[in-house]
């Protein structure tokens, strides 16, 4: 009868728990490569608050031409926040301005894009509240965040209302090269 011994276990010069902590500091950098590999999917995983419509989707004639403008800008990840801040300062005050039919607003949630978009009966009415002192003052404060900005203006039908995000990213996908405001 042959027997065979097993090899010793070289005698570990740490700890059991010194063992668990290197065991729980692999399982963390495993879970953090797993948790790093969504980012590129989350960074494009947008929120988008609903349209509002000040004046109701029926009025008006269905064959009315209306204004629709769409922003796309790209902010710099340090100064978001007083864009994000004057954003809803001017989204808060389209409420009350004349000529507005719609607008609305979204964002990335873990990137640095934003998108607005706007109905108006007539480029008058846009221009005016364009140069209002609440929109005035939110380009002011909050300019030095943006890297680069698109837009676009077409006019539409009243009948193509209501308007979606579907369509106003398409309407801005036709527009030229980002610009630096």
């Amino acid at each position: 009868m042959v027997f065979m011994l097993k090899p010793a276990k070289p005698q570990s010069t740490h700890s059991p728990r010194h063992a668990q902590a290197q065991r729980f500091s692999r399982l963390l950098r495993g879970a953090s490569v797993l948790a790093l590999s969504w980012l590129p999917f989350l960074g494009a995983c947008t929120i988008s608050l609903p349209f509002k419509y000040p004046e109701p989707v029926g009025t008006g004639s269905p064959e009315d031409r209306l204004l629709v403008s769409v922003t796309h800008a790209k902010l710099h990840p340090d100064k978001r926040a007083a864009f994000d801040e004057q954003t809803m300062v001017v989204f808060n005050a389209m409420a009350h301005h004349p000529g507005v039919v719609a607008y609305a607003i979204r964002r990335e949630l873990f990137g640095n894009q934003v998108w607005t978009v706007s109905v108006w009966r007539d480029d008058a009415s846009r221009m005016k509240f364009f140069m209002s002192e609440v929109h005035q003052r939110a380009i002011y404060m909050s300019e030095d965040a943006i890297e680069t900005v698109r837009y676009k203006r077409v006019t539409i039908q009243r009948s193509e209302l209501p308007l979606s995000w579907g369509r106003a990213l398409a309407l801005l996908a036709e527009s030229e090269k980002p610009q630096k405001p």
